[in-house]
């Protein structure tokens, strides 16, 4: 693209080592209280599977953070 600077190099980030820490609230499970919270942590390639299956639980994300190069 016109004007645009790039640095760095193609593969400077490593996408298999990257994970995902997704802060979970409210999921309706037998197992796990309706009210508690706790964190789930997934490569970074499961990330929107992970959050649609929390989704179909009833669960709120209420943060997400990601780890890695």
């Amino acid at each position: 693209m016109a004007g645009m600077t790039t640095t760095g190099c193609v593969g400077v980030s490593d996408y298999n080592s990257r994970a995902v820490t997704i802060d979970v609230a409210s999921v309706a499970r037998q197992s796990v209280a309706k009210s508690s919270n706790y964190q789930i942590k997934v490569p970074f390639s499961q990330m929107s599977q992970t959050m649609r299956n929390i989704a179909e639980l009833g669960g709120k994300v209420v943060g997400v953070s990601v780890t890695g190069a």
